[in-house]
């Protein structure tokens, strides 16, 4: 696809965009956001593409720019620009693959917000980095989250700083202050930029994808909330690893067994239990689920005998937290609770089926257990506190043992 203000080509598995609008200082304008966002929507489907680069391109005296930030000559712009260009960094951050800007001389305004969409930036000794919204423009806002994710990257004080002095930083500095991962001299920039790019392409992209909606959703939340988070989103990116080690463990068994006598062996052989009985924790989120002919799955917790106190996952240590008694007992938990507490999910792991946005529950049930679940058949909008659901069981895969291997979420039972 040609394009005017960008170019777009491949490294193996990275892709680069360069800014290609070096005699305005790489400046931002209406064009040059409609082709990013073309580009972005080319490179989400490419399945080739791990690793995305963004870098400015130098002038004619060879002279390095990023990007200048909104290009002030072509004003006044259309109504929608500023949501365009916020929408534009939003779709950049919101990416399942890692991305890196690569940053060299003037990065400033709505340079820094492009740049702060990104995962990480490289950045050159000679870059010129700063916020001159409130100096040129009189308020510090920004269109694409200058005040909200500049603080959120340097801390507060260095945010004010940047904000209220409009002083510009060089690669050095914003290193120091955490807005830089690495700075390298100038002519280095690329291959630096590169050789991080390669190094994440390595990494399996399911689990990467996962640890990035972790990083930048739990970061939002309390510590709490974000290790639960952790439990819920944590078995999708274990799954395909897991299973990925059974496959390997499968194979290496059928190079080294006996082939069966008959088709009736090899059939009992690949025979898998219905989908019943209690569910036994093996990790986080994920259940083993041996066959109990008419027996509905259901979880399965540990409570103390002498305070009642109830434990889901059910407790490894047999002792109780709340009156240190070692008297525990294994019981059966119901399939329906109520919702204490929702949070709203904006970035969907890999294998999730369910709309996005989508919500994350603290689920009480009967027994007084309490924990996270993913809420699924219901919309966002319509989830609220003390809502009625119920356990949904959804079979992953078998074990080796030819168990079934099962995860839970719930649903609405009714909906206001």
């Amino acid at each position: 696809m040609p394009y005017e203000t960008i170019t777009l080509e491949q490294d193996g598995p990275i892709g680069i965009i360069t800014l290609q609008r070096p005699d305005r200082l790489n400046a931002v304008n209406v064009r040059m956001v409609l082709e990013l966002r073309q580009a972005i929507d080319l490179i989400k489907k490419d399945e080739s593409i791990r690793v995305l680069i963004l870098t400015g391109a130098s002038d004619k005296k060879n002279r390095p720019c990023f990007c200048a930030g909104a290009d002030m000559k072509e004003a006044p712009f259309p109504d929608t620009f500023l949501l365009e260009f916020n929408d534009l960094v939003n779709r950049i951050e919101d990416l399942r693959m890692a991305t890196i800007a690569a940053i060299d001389g003037v990065c400033t305004a709505g340079g820094l917000e492009l740049c702060m969409g990104f995962d990480l930036r490289v950045v050159a000794q000679t870059a010129r980095i700063g916020d001159l919204h409130l100096k040129n423009l009189g308020v510090g806002l920004g269109g694409a989250g200058a005040s909200s994710r500049l603080p959120r990257i340097v801390g507060l004080a260095r945010a004010k700083e940047l904000m209220f002095t409009g002083d510009l930083v060089d690669g050095a500095e914003a290193y120091r202050m955490g807005l830089a991962n690495k700075v390298c001299p100038s002519d280095q920039l690329m291959a630096a930029a590169k050789a991080m790019a390669r190094k994440i392409a390595l990494m399996r992209p399911h689990g990467l994808a996962v640890t990035k909606a972790h990083l930048n959703l739990g970061v939002q939340m309390d510590l709490q909330q974000a290790l639960r988070f952790a439990d819920i989103i944590g078995p999708l990116a274990d799954a395909e690893g897991l299973a990925q080690v059974e496959k390997k463990q499968t194979d290496f068994a059928r190079k080294n067994q006996k082939a069966p006598e008959n088709k009736a062996v090899e059939q009992s052989l690949q025979a898998k239990p219905a989908l019943s009985g209690k569910l036994i924790p093996i990790k986080p989120g994920l259940f083993t689920l041996p066959s109990s002919p008419g027996e509905a799955p259901h979880l399965i917790g540990t409570r103390c005998r002498s305070c009642g106190e109830v434990y889901f996952p059910p407790k490894k240590d047999k002792s109780c937290a709340n009156c240190h008694g070692l008297d525990m007992e294994e019981i059966p938990l119901g399939r329906k609770g109520t919702v204490f507490s929702y949070t709203v999910v904006h970035m969907a792991p890999p294998e999730w089926q369910g709309p996005v946005p989508y919500a994350v529950a603290l689920i009480d049930l009967p027994e007084k257990a309490r924990f996270y679940s993913a809420l699924t058949g219901c919309k966002v909008e319509d989830a609220f506190i003390g809502m009625e659901v119920e356990l949904v069981i959804e079979k992953v895969r078998a074990d080796a043992e030819g168990n079934d291997v099962a995860g839970y979420k719930f649903r609405p039972v009714s909906t206001k």
